[in-house]
């Protein structure tokens, strides 16, 4: 798991870098396109933290919340190309290619889950004993 984290600080510095100098040697439609970006990313992002605050089978079952996770993200990715001007052809490969960055990013997910779930059952017997 250390790796996989190494990995992924490496890719997300990567891209703030790519995004970055992009920026710098755009015009205003990336300027534009960043901001709707930053926009549909909150809408996510506010979604998911609603389900999560008042969704009870959401909170309980780390299945349904891949899935709902995957299916959100892909939802807004498709959006979010087809209003900066992509087709639609174009945006389901988008969402094909990040397949493999998704798997990675939930089976981090389940990690997480699991190792908090092993710590709260580690309190709670050490609560009882």
């Amino acid at each position: 798991m250390k790796y996989l984290k190494k990995l992924l600080l490496l890719l997300c510095i990567g891209a703030i870098y790519n995004l970055y100098f992009t920026l710098i040697n755009s015009g205003l439609t990336s300027w534009i396109n960043i901001i709707i970006f930053i926009v549909f990313g909150y809408v996510e992002v506010l979604a998911l933290e609603l389900l999560f605050k008042y969704s009870i089978k959401f909170q309980k079952s780390i299945y349904i919340q891949i899935l709902t996770i995957f299916l959100i993200s892909s939802i807004v990715e498709i959006a979010y190309m087809l209003v900066t001007g992509f087709s639609f052809t174009i945006a389901i490969h988008f969402v094909l290619l990040g397949i493999p960055v998704t798997i990675i990013g939930l089976l981090y997910w389940k990690y997480h889950v699991d190792k908090i779930e092993k710590l709260l059952r580690d309190k709670k017997s050490n609560l009882s004993n």
